[in-house]
């Protein structure tokens, strides 16, 4: 239905899910590029994997005076900027669409990251109904994404806090990926029942 390879369901929202795909890409010292603008999920699951930060700063769109999207070229010049430094990304984490509806081009970053051999992480919380019809933009793994979290309590039907995390491709181990999905799911239960 939505196009993933794998599946796993969320209790604990999407900040479960973010958590559990930055932790089953990046290890410590390892590199996270990601806009600014990021949930603090992507925080909380940095100083939880021990990956550090390589900041994006998001376009503005001053008509509307909110954060905009992130492009492929600024995904590329982190990218570089880290080779030069002599480190690669460990993962590429963006949100698409944004809390303000903005959504990025990931067929283009997904085509950048895949040929660096980067996974492509996308906090889609409020787009789990995209790539249901034609009118709107394709979904994030329709788009390339390895990996993307969906609130299926902000835009479709289910109860709060429910959410999916989707895999796609073959860039992330599906190994990994499964083993911290159960440590966040197992902690989302203790947490919150």
């Amino acid at each position: 239905l939505f196009g993933s390879s794998e599946t796993w369901f969320l209790v604990g929202g999407t900040t479960c899910g973010v958590q559990a795909a930055i932790m089953a890409t990046c290890s410590p010292g390892e590199f996270l590029i990601l806009p600014r603008n990021s949930h603090i999920s992507a925080t909380s699951a940095m100083v939880f994997s021990g990956a550090q930060p390589k900041y994006i700063i998001p376009q503005y769109d001053f008509d509307w005076d909110i954060a905009g999207g992130v492009t492929s070229s600024q995904v590329e010049q982190a990218i570089k900027e880290l080779e030069m430094e002599g480190r690669k990304a460990a993962a590429v984490f963006i949100t698409s669409p944004t809390y303000h509806g903005i959504c990025s081009n990931l067929t283009e970053i997904s085509e950048l990251c895949h040929s660096h051999g980067i996974p492509l992480i996308v906090d889609e919380a409020h787009g789990a109904h995209l790539g249901f019809h034609p009118q709107l933009p394709n979904s994030a793994l329709q788009q390339g994404a390895d990996l993307a979290v969906q609130s299926t309590h902000k835009v479709l039907c289910s109860l709060t806090q429910s959410s999916m995390l989707h895999m796609s491709g073959n860039i992330v181990d599906s190994e990994r990926s499964v083993d911290v999905s159960k440590l966040f799911r197992a902690l989302a239960l203790v947490i919150y029942f």
